[in-house]
């Protein structure tokens, strides 16, 4: 089947220009003036900015650390990652030390294949350095990974200067790249036991722990490190202006180093920290930490000039229940922010749309680079004849709210909340598929409604399947009354959940969802839901307000009464869905 989007500018790191895009089966077959349809389906997108699908190189999707799991796996970081114009995932296997890569490797497969809504790589760590896992280096190059990460902080995972040398001149040798993660464990630990010693025990103790020296002492470390070793190297989430000092020193000793920022760093600063609250202040806590902005204005300018290569997010997402963990010791926030879903968004509207960086940056920085940096170019990254059909569709004259209510990330927060966007995406194709990325607001959680292309085939997803609801009564999604958007649901035994223009709603990632369900009439009706997980029936009725257990996924009814709602007698109910774990309730109600 062909495809044509015409009418629209195609955005590429060279040029911008007037083109259409003629796409067959998951190939783009020709990009030019006034092409032919040929049979093809034509979408108009006049007006529109066609970028190349956005890759992130740099996301933690399931990852065991500080005690807990990020909040995204693979299903619901793919769902969205797509959601926000990301077609490709670069995320990091992690074994920990005393493992091999081999099982470290095989972990994130299991993890991540026939789960994904987008395509996917990864990029190895590197946290032990002996002769067996410098045996698997080669293996790990025949199996598609080239590209490594290493620490110079956190003692569960940096290996220290010897090893990282080691490790450096083995990867040169197959022709690798590792990115490492600068900044200075040493002081940073000092100064965490003298915060702590004077009873600074907040958040806004995580940045002064965290200076701007220390990223960029360690910088210049490694720099000199690879220096010797005569090595290309890359510097994750780079943070700071003195950081950029460094690199630039290096550059200009002839040195190779790919710098990669993210959109926290560009768009927050460290005033973030010192809010009254507890929650508002600890969800920010990232490492490095945000900075002033000052150093925004630096990285803003290095985006322009050509100093920053690529802007990934760091993608490591946590519940502001999981944030709790810290409540009274800072270093036990578990140290991360969401941000895959307007990673896209956010870069047009605060660097495009505002004038700090034009169009073909952006594709370069977010598509281009990353795709020729991680051994994706041309396949990806770039929108041309032979490439993969991996587009996004920009409409600059719309405007947009960034809100965690719009979101399918699995967290209930988004670092951005309250920005205005100038600027929609329109349309994601992934390998010459639609995805259908419209938001359907379910509670707290937020669902495509539709399919989406998955990556290497196939995902887990969970079906709502409800049966006799309330007699058939109008339902309201929790924060669409006001507009009267609602739900019927079709009588008769596990009839699906339906819209009124009768598209289905599949609900996927439901494992920490509130779903909020109200009626404009009926107080004798009675409640019965069901889920189905890959078509197995998983937990039955529960009218009566009982748990009802199964599979590991439970119902409780926790509010039924009636209400005078404008003069009209309404019955409310709310189910909440409660996560097991090894068979026993989770105690977080999500």
């Amino acid at each position: 089947m062909k495809t044509l989007l015409k009418g629209g500018t195609v955005v590429s790191a060279a040029a911008s220009r007037a083109a259409d895009v003629l796409i067959e089966g998951e190939k783009i077959l020709a990009v030019g003036e006034n092409l032919p349809a040929d049979g093809a389906a034509v979408v108009d997108v006049t007006g529109k900015l066609l970028f190349p699908g956005f890759i992130d190189a740099h996301t933690h999707f399931d990852l065991d650390v500080c005690s807990t799991t990020t909040a995204d796996n693979f299903d619901t970081g793919t769902r969205s990652a797509i959601h926000g114009g990301t077609t490709m995932v670069i995320d990091f296997a992690c074994p920990n030390k005393g493992e091999s890569l081999q099982y470290g490797l095989d972990l994130w497969h299991k993890k991540a294949d026939g789960r994904s809504s987008c395509d996917y790589s990864f990029h190895m760590t590197i946290d032990d350095w002996n002769e067996t896992i410098k045996s698997e280096i080669p293996k790990m190059f025949e199996q598609g990974v080239s590209s490594f990460k290493m620490y110079m902080t956190y003692p569960a995972m940096m290996i220290g200067d010897k090893d990282l040398f080691y490790a450096l001149e083995e990867l040169k040798k197959y022709g690798g790249i590792a990115g490492v993660h600068c900044e200075n464990a040493g002081v940073i630990d000092a100064l965490i036991e003298q915060h702590k010693a004077a009873g600074d025990v907040g958040p806004s103790a995580h940045p002064r722990c965290r200076p701007n020296p220390l990223e960029a002492e360690a910088v210049a470390h490694l720099l000199r490190i690879a220096e010797v070793a005569d090595v290309p190297v890359v510097i994750v989430h780079l943070s700071t202006k003195e950081s950029l000092a460094e690199v630039a020193a290096a550059r200009a000793r002839g040195q190779k180093v790919y710098v990669e920022t993210c959109p926290h760093y560009l768009l927050l600063d460290d005033s973030r920290y010192d809010q009254p609250d507890y929650s508002d202040s600890a969800r920010f806590v990232c490492a490095p930490p945000l900075r002033k902005q000052a150093d925004q204005e630096a990285l803003w300018a290095a985006l322009a000039d050509g100093t920053i290569q690529t802007v990934s997010t760091d993608h490591c997402s946590f519940t502001l229940t999981q944030k709790d963990a810290g409540k009274g010791d800072f270093t036990k926030i578990p140290g991360g922010l969401p941000g895959v879903e307007t990673r896209g968004i956010l870069l047009y509207s605060e660097g495009v749309a505002k004038g700090r960086i034009p169009a073909e940056k952006m594709a370069e920085v977010l598509a281009e680079n990353p795709a020729k940096l991680y051994g994706a170019f041309p396949r990806k990254g770039i929108l041309a004849a032979g490439s993969d059909a991996d587009i996004v569709v920009i409409d600059p004259t719309k405007t947009g709210l960034i809100t965690a209510s719009d979101q399918i990330a699995n967290v209930d927060y988004t670092p951005f909340e309250g920005f205005r966007t100038q600027g929609v995406i329109e349309q994601v194709y992934l390998r010459g598929q639609l995805a259908d990325i419209r938001p359907v607001d379910v509670g707290l959680f937020n669902i495509g409604g539709g399919n989406l292309r998955h990556g290497d085939g196939g995902q887990r997803s969970i079906e709502l399947v409800c049966g006799d609801i309330l007699r058939g009564q109008l339902l309201y999604l929790r924060g669409d009354r006001r507009n009267g958007r609602g739900v019927q649901f079709a009588n008769g035994s596990l009839g699906n959940l339906r819209f009124g223009d009768g598209r289905v709603l599949n609900v996927r990632g439901l494992d920490r969802s509130h779903l909020h369900l109200q009626t404009a009439h009926g107080t004798g009706s009675q409640l019965s839901c069901a889920y189905r997980i890959d078509g197995q029936l998983a937990a039955g009725d529960d009218p009566r307000g009982q748990l009802a257990r199964g599979n590991g996924i439970s119902f409780q009814r926790v509010r039924d009464s009636a209400q005078r709602d404008g003069g009209v007698s309404a019955r409310q109910a709310v189910v909440r869905v409660l996560r097991h774990a090894h068979g026993n309730a989770d105690s977080q109600l999500f």
